[in-house]
């Protein structure tokens, strides 16, 4: 049998905007292709060349900046699906708490 294919595969983020305290965050998403079936899953960090990655991927010790991380898939007919954009924050500051007004004092 010959299955003509020529869509693309989807991929779909977990979270499509995450906001994290930690140095190596992992970006989780699912990819498919109803049709040919997934080959590659691709996986960009800024700054970074293009990697092969499943379903999830990471960069170790990212300093406290947003990122966007740009994820896409192929499949075996040779479709490649457009990237989707992971937004990420990375912000390790703790919050700063100021009293602008208080009640009179007891006395």
């Amino acid at each position: 049998a010959i299955i003509h294919d020529d869509e693309d595969p989807s991929v779909v983020l977990q979270i499509p905007v995450m906001a994290t305290n930690v140095a190596a965050p992992v970006v989780n998403f699912v990819a498919g292709d109803r049709l040919s079936g997934l080959d590659k899953m691709f996986c960009e960090w800024p700054g970074q060349a293009v990697q092969d990655c499943r379903f999830a991927t990471s960069n170790g010790n990212l300093a406290e900046n947003r990122y966007l991380v740009k994820i896409s898939a192929s499949d075996k007919a040779g479709n490649v699906s457009d990237p989707v954009l992971q937004d990420l924050i990375v912000d390790r500051t703790a919050p700063v708490i100021t009293i602008l007004n208080s009640p009179p004092l007891l006395g």
